[in-house]
C-alpha cells in the first residue's frame, strides 16, 4: 500500500514539475504569468475569496428574496472554495517558477 502512495505522489511531483519546466506559454491555466506575478495574482485570488460569498449573498438575495440567504452562502462558498483553490494553485505554480529558474534559464 505505501509503494502505491510512494508511486502516485511520485507521478505527480514530475508531472507538475514538467508543467513548470514547459514554460509559460504552455501552461494555458495560468495564462502567460510567470514567477512573482503568478504569485501575487494567487495570493490575490485567496485572498479576496471571502468577498464572493458576500457577493452571491447580495445578488441572490435581491434576485430571490429571504430564499437567496441560503442560496447565496452556498453558491458564494462553491465560487470562493473554487477561486482559492485557483489562487493557491498559482502560488504553487509561482513557487516552482523560481525554484526551478535556474534549470530553465
Amino acid at each position: 500500500m505505501r509503494t502505491r502512495q510512494l508511486i502516485s505522489v511520485s507521478i505527480f511531483a514530475i508531472t507538475i514539475t514538467a508543467a513548470t519546466l514547459a514554460g509559460a506559454e504552455e501552461r494555458p491555466f495560468c495564462g502567460s504569468e510567470e514567477k512573482d506575478i503568478l504569485l501575487g495574482t494567487g495570493f490575490t485570488d485567496t485572498v479576496t475569496a471571502p468577498a464572493d460569498i458576500v457577493h452571491e449573498i447580495g445578488a441572490d438575495t435581491s434576485n430571490f428574496g429571504v430564499g437567496g440567504l441560503v442560496t447565496g452562502t452556498v453558491r458564494g462558498s462553491v465560487f470562493a472554495a473554487g477561486q482559492v483553490a485557483r489562487g493557491g494553485f498559482r502560488m504553487f505554480v509561482g513557487v516552482m517558477d523560481i525554484l526551478t529558474a535556474p534549470f530553465k534559464d
